[in-house]
């Protein structure tokens, strides 16, 4: 519970972290009592036996600046010691890819936080740098000071007397108190027989009362009576190595940093540093008194994407199906729908962005080996440029992919089959016919490649390739179809001035429409079907009969219109002009009943149930 709330309060950047020395123990720095032994290793045998045996630090560096009457051999020791390079920096290093913590206060006198942050945080080693605090940049107070200013270094007894007898007076200490004051506060690298942390909790104490905001101590395998004392000092205990925390704590701030920047829990600068340093280039925009993010990109290097998501147990078809995707056993598309995803969380470069109750539709196909655009050259001189060709591969085939617009176009082929150029190929259609250029495109490159003719391969950095494959008759026979239909398409194009740009359908009716505009481009009446009659109402019986007596097979009986038409193909209005329709070979379907019937209408009709249409620009 109390590391939930820890990082609950770390991610909405609140709490001051205070090092020391088991913070650097890692990069083989010493603990306070490895310094003391270190310390006692410097003694002369004379020095050994007046000090003693089991001072503390302050009280042993004490007695050995009194017995030389000098700082200069302990200050120089100090000096030898934390001018080693380094063991490790990767503790540090993480933590200062964690913006969310702004201010760092510790008692250690080693390099690693300047070494990890560099220029981008504000060192402040005693009251003359904080005029330099940067707020943009994290902060470091080393309040025992810095080994490039010894006079600053605070280590024996006397030194921790006069700091804190001049807390009240000094500007360094009223700002550290400050901080300490208004944030909770995280202690790591100290255990509790520390003096540093006994007195800095006694001055908060002191200040605050039980005012005071939460205090966590961070140690590994303290002992019950130890933990009690905390809880009884009002101190949250966390039973952790600080290497197994900031990378736990990385992982949370992952898990909810997309939340917690829409909720404010976190600025957008914090966001923004926090998704750069993870390799990610988040943009910003502002809508009214916040920050959303509008998109989000790969810094540097590709997006790496994972998603995690359940699956009902009664699905067990539709796993193996995804699984058989995902591992390359097939090629395919699996789409989820909303009813069958649960719980989804989808994440860049580890970092949860979003984390919705439901999911979907969403697809999963497989994805290409390799892709390339190249340039196919067949010998009779026909050419193809800029044709996208992706390679996938499954455990028993190479599949060619030609995703042309609206149809998708596969050569399937085993790799031992392929120096015999024998393949399966499997033609789908992805969408409705779209514009009328690229479907041309499509289907002359579908008639030209199964058509057995030799072409040549032009991939780019690679040398030319020349193959030539059985001819494919379905392939050819599909072609053709579509070629009559597309090739009289751009004929009409062509002829009134317009642009198929969206095909959609080709039906009965778009193919008769087709052919009547193609007769009246060619100055020839369309045949059309005709199946039913035209009703004439007689209003002289004697001419009437007269008309019966005229009516032959090769008489021209005509239909005139009185206003212009239009015909619609393909989304595109088209002016015709006046119709004129001639029945063809024209009887009387019901010559006995009129003859016989005064009042009965005429039926003519078509003995072979044909009209002719044509259009004029002109009424007849």
């Amino acid at each position: 519970m109390a590391l939930e709330r820890l990082f609950e309060l770390i991610r909405k950047e609140d709490v001051v972290l205070f090092c020391g020395a088991g913070m650097s123990m890692y990069a083989s720095y010493p603990s306070g009592y490895q310094l003391s032994q270190l310390i006692y290793d410097q003694l002369t045998t004379a020095e050994s036996n007046e000090i003693g045996k089991g001072l503390t630090l302050p009280d042993l560096t004490e007695e050995l600046v009194n017995l030389r009457m000098s700082r200069n051999s302990l200050i120089a020791l100090l000096k030898d010691i934390y001018a080693k390079a380094p063991a490790d920096q990767s503790l540090h290093l993480k933590l200062a890819g964690i913006p969310h913590i702004k201010t760092i206060i510790t008692t250690n006198y080693d390099r690693l936080f300047e070494m990890a942050y560099g220029d981008a945080c504000s060192l402040v080693r005693s009251s003359v740098d904080l005029p330099y605090i940067k707020k943009d940049q994290p902060e470091v107070f080393k309040i025992h000071g810095d080994l490039s200013l010894p006079d600053s270094i605070l280590i024996t007894k006397t030194d921790y007397t006069r700091f804190f007898d001049s807390q009240k007076e000094d500007v360094l200490w009223t700002v550290v108190k400050e901080r300490l004051a208004t944030h909770h506060v995280l202690f790591i690298g100290y255990n509790l027989d520390d003096v540093n942390m006994e007195s800095i909790f006694r001055k908060i104490k002191e200040n605050l009362g039980d005012n005071h905001k939460e205090l966590f101590l961070l140690a590994p395998d303290l002992k019950l009576p130890k933990v009690q004392r905390l809880i009884k000092d009002g101190i949250h205990y966390i039973d952790s190595t600080a290497e197994i925390f900031i990378d736990s704590l990385l992982a949370n701030i992952k898990d909810h940093i997309y939340e917690d920047f829409k909720r404010r829990w976190c600025g957008p600068d914090t966001f923004r540093i926090f998704l750069q340093k993870n390799n990610l280039a988040p943009t910003l925009k502002s809508e009214k008194d916040q920050f959303k993010v509008s998109a989000l990109a790969g810094l540097n290097k590709p997006l790496t994407t994972r998603m995690t998501f359940g699956v009902p147990i009664d699905q067990q078809e539709f796993i193996e199906r995804l699984e058989n995707v995902l591992q390359n056993k097939e090629l395919g598309t699996v789409t989820l729908d909303a009813a069958t995803v649960l719980n989804l969380n989808v994440y860049f470069n580890d970092i949860k962005i979003s984390a919705p109750d439901g999911g979907g539709p969403m697809t999963f196909s497989s994805a290409p080996v390799r892709s390339a655009v190249i340039a196919i050259m067949f010998d009779d001189g026909t050419e193809y440029d800029n044709l996208k060709v992706d390679l996938f591969k499954t455990q028993t085939h190479l599949i060619f992919s030609f995703p042309f617009p609206n149809v998708d176009l596969k050569f399937y082929t085993a790799p031992e089959e392929m120096v015999n150029l024998q393949y399966e190929l499997k033609l789908l259609r992805t969408g409705d016919y779209g514009a009328l250029n690229d479907e041309l495109r499509t289907i002359t490159f579908l008639r030209d490649i199964g058509s057995g003719k030799k072409f040549t391969i032009h991939v780019p950095g690679s040398t030319p390739t020349t193959l030539q494959m059985a001819p494919a008759d379905p392939l050819l026979a599909l072609a053709k179809k579509h070629l009559y239909y597309f090739e009289r398409l751009k004929q009409i194009e062509r002829h009134f001035a317009i642009r198929f740009n969206h095909i959609g359908e080709i039906t009965k009716e778009s193919y008769n429409t087709l052919n009547l505009l193609i007769a009246h481009i060619e100055g020839k009446p369309f045949l059309g079907v005709f199946e039913s009659a035209w009703s004439l109402r007689p209003t002289d019986r004697t001419k009437a009969l007269e008309f019966i007596k005229s009516v032959t097979p090769e008489s021209e009986l005509l239909q005139n219109g009185s206003e212009p038409e239009n015909c619609v193909l393909h989304g595109q209005t088209i002016a015709l002009g006046y119709r004129r329709i001639q029945l063809l070979e024209p009887y009387i379907a019901n010559i006995k009943e009129v003859e016989s019937d005064p009042t009965a209408f005429i039926q003519l009709a078509s003995k072979s149930e044909t009209i002719a249409i044509s259009f004029s620009e002109s009424p007849s």
